[in-house]
């Protein structure tokens, strides 16, 4: 039997050139990961309103928690003013993090050469877990990004607020959140302060 160790237990360095921070996103999608720890699957389950189409049941907050998680990971802040303006690359990335993650397992064939990694001097292949009970196809991708795009739009809206508590660039610069990076905060400060700026629409 293969123990499979999941991405998210590893600690990886990030490639010349990648300026994301590893830490983008709300902490509360990790105790997602403590629940399917404590469960011993990577598999939650997630149900549906008949009514109103929204997530429901146990683990409904897990659920948008991750769904948070990964939209901000994944979402520009930079020349994006609105959800429509998301190019749909990146919704897609979204969905496919809500859906499956990858993971390790070790390696005891060193013939699959074209699978194997090498992390932390263990020889692992990676291979795919799904994350949630639901199917993989355009009904529930609609589902996620309809939560996506509320939460994202509630983020910008933040971020709206915390420019508008101070006064000055350098009171607004020294109070940047800590899930941006400096540049990116640098940004929404000139853009907040524009008179482009408008509060982001449907």
């Amino acid at each position: 039997m293969l123990t499979y160790v999941p991405f998210y237990n590893i600690n990886f360095t990030v490639g010349v050139g990648d300026k994301r921070k590893i830490g983008r996103g709300t902490l509360k999608g990790l105790s997602v990961e403590a629940k399917r720890f404590k469960l011993g699957t990577e598999k939650l389950s997630i149900d549906f309103s008949s009514t109103k189409g929204g997530p429901i049941g146990d683990n409904y907050r897990s659920f948008v928690d991750e769904i948070v998680r990964f939209t901000r990971k994944r979402t520009p802040l930079i020349g994006v003013k609105k959800w429509g303006d998301v190019k749909q690359i990146v919704k897609d990335k979204i969905a496919r993090d809500i859906m499956v993650c990858y993971s390790l397992a070790p390696a005891y064939d060193k013939l699959i050469l074209c699978n194997i990694l090498i992390v932390h001097n263990l020889l692992v292949i990676p291979f795919l877990q799904v994350r949630w009970n639901i199917e993989n196809n355009d009904e529930e991708k609609a589902r996620i990004w309809k939560i996506a795009k509320y939460r994202y739009k509630g983020w910008r809206a933040q971020l709206s607020a915390t420019y508008k508590a101070y006064n000055s660039y350098h009171e607004r610069m020294r109070h940047k959140p800590d899930d941006l990076d400096i540049v990116e905060w640098h940004y929404l400060v000139l853009y907040f302060g524009s008179d482009k700026f408008q509060v982001p629409s449907l």
